[in-house]
């Protein structure tokens, strides 16, 4: 069993546990080689920070570690290991390094998404020091949106609607303004600011707006998607309009699943309301890799197991 960094591991070799663990879970959790090049060239995903476990020359274990490193801060965005591999520890090797790895490259809090009912992952995760922050939940919608009447939608350019609210497609970087204007609160990582922001280029927004006595409209509900993966990466705004403007979103740009939502965000009743249904309850789990320490098994390389590589 070898750990080695993704800058030495092909992608697509990679990826191959991750998404054999996710296939028929969650369609955003399917990941492409492409996908991972384009969220490393904007400087989110970390192949330094992130590792893949090697048996028998082929990967059979990966962690995919995104990172925001003016802030200190980092996200395991996968973590998946074959059934034998995981018998052989490799889950439990994986977060160790990236821990190692994290603490060396200054990360003060590295967070994770569990599935609760996964005692392999959730185990591997406490016995590195990693401990429960809070519930999130996973919404997909399937079908159809709920059918209920929607405010109009105001084409580019066009003008303001008189006297009635509307909706407005805009620009992810539009979308980010509205989403602070609006007060919402952070959630996990994958919707932060600073990641939406790395991410503007590929994703869009759409606002919903009441008419207001000055000259600037009043944004009262906000969704950014990802059209490619059919994710909202980021909602707020008050519930009503929130869920006529969730339905619109599905509908006109197939923005289906969440993928993190706080347990006590009051966006889950704007979900549920326009047809969403929550399909799993996953624990957020935080570490500091500045305090971490390892079992003497996991950092004395003077005596490996028999058969077992050790690295970094």
């Amino acid at each position: 069993m070898e750990l080695r960094s993704l800058v030495d591991v092909e992608l697509r070799d990679a990826l191959a546990p991750i998404n054999r663990a996710a296939r028929g879970e969650f369609l955003p959790a399917l990941r492409t080689a492409a996908q991972l090049r384009e969220r490393a060239s904007w400087g989110l995903l970390d192949l330094k920070l992130s590792r893949a476990c090697v048996i028998g020359g082929s990967v059979a274990a990966a962690c995919l570690v995104e990172r925001l490193a003016d802030e200190g801060i980092a996200y395991i965005e996968a973590l998946a290991a074959d059934p034998l591999a995981q018998q052989r520890g490799a889950m439990r090797a994986l977060v160790e390094a990236v821990l190692g790895a994290a603490k060396s490259a200054g990360v003060a809090e590295l967070s994770v998404l569990a599935a609760d009912m996964d005692s392999a992952q959730v185990g591997a995760l406490q016995a590195a020091g990693f401990v429960r922050r809070q519930l999130v939940g996973r919404y997909t919608l399937s079908g159809a949106p709920a059918s209920r009447p929607l405010p109009l939608e105001r084409p580019a350019g066009e003008p303001q609607p008189a006297g009635q609210p509307w909706l407005e497609t805009l620009s992810a970087m539009e979308g980010q303004a509205i989403l602070s204007r609006l007060g919402a609160a952070t959630g996990t990582f994958s919707s932060r600011r600073p990641v939406l922001a790395r991410l503007a280029g590929r994703l869009m927004a759409v606002a919903c707006f009441q008419p207001a006595a000055s000259d600037s409209p009043r944004p009262v509900a906000i969704v950014i998607g990802d059209r490619e993966r059919k994710l909202v990466s980021a909602l707020a705004g008050e519930t009503e309009a929130l869920t006529s403007l969730l339905c619109f979103a599905a509908a006109r740009f197939g923005l289906a699943h969440v993928e993190a939502l706080a347990e006590e965000d009051g966006a889950a009743s704007a979900l549920l309301a326009a047809g969403y249904l929550r399909t799993a309850v996953r624990v957020e789990m935080i570490c500091d890799p500045q305090q971490a320490t390892f079992p003497q098994r996991a950092t004395q390389a003077a005596a490996p197991a028999p058969g077992v590589i050790g690295s970094e």
